[in-house]
């Protein structure tokens, strides 16, 4: 029994040993210029804060809408536009990433990249949008094309 509790008591002073030793390697480190963020809030578009490079990826979901001005089929409050027969599609073709891939006929997209907080926090400067194929793009907001 008493080599047993010998051998305890030679492992447990073993083990700090140990974790006294290679704690100071484990420690965070304190270079005030890492690139990495915390203390983050939520990813949104509302937020004064910009995780991402790509706004894109704190947007707000796809509304699908449709050329004859209904603005959300998912939510088409008394609009006799969205509420006619075949109408308003829902559906939204997107690729793994999230982006629309094809656009079913007479349907509009809608999303909204920021919708502010503090006036003056997105940075000034040009911003580049891409897509591939026909149609129409329209800004909103504190844009110019």
């Amino acid at each position: 029994m008493k080599s047993t509790r010998c051998q305890s008591a030679k492992l447990r002073i073993l083990s700090l040993a140990f974790s006294v030793a290679w704690c100071p390697l484990l420690s965070a480190g304190t270079n005030p210029d890492a690139p990495l963020g915390a203390n983050l809030n939520a990813v949104n578009d509302f937020s004064d804060e910009f995780p991402f490079v790509n706004l894109m990826k704190s947007s707000r979901d796809w509304i699908p809408g449709n050329a004859n001005g209904c603005f959300d089929c998912r939510d088409p409050g008394g609009n006799p536009v969205c509420l006619a027969p075949n109408a308003c599609p829902v559906t939204i073709n997107v690729d793994a990433d999230g982006y629309p891939t094809s656009l079913l006929p007479n349907q509009v997209l809608t999303t909204i990249v920021h919708a502010g907080g503090t006036p003056g926090r997105l940075a000034p400067g040009n911003y580049t949008i891409r897509f591939a194929g026909q149609g129409t793009l329209q800004l909103l907001g504190m844009s110019q094309v």
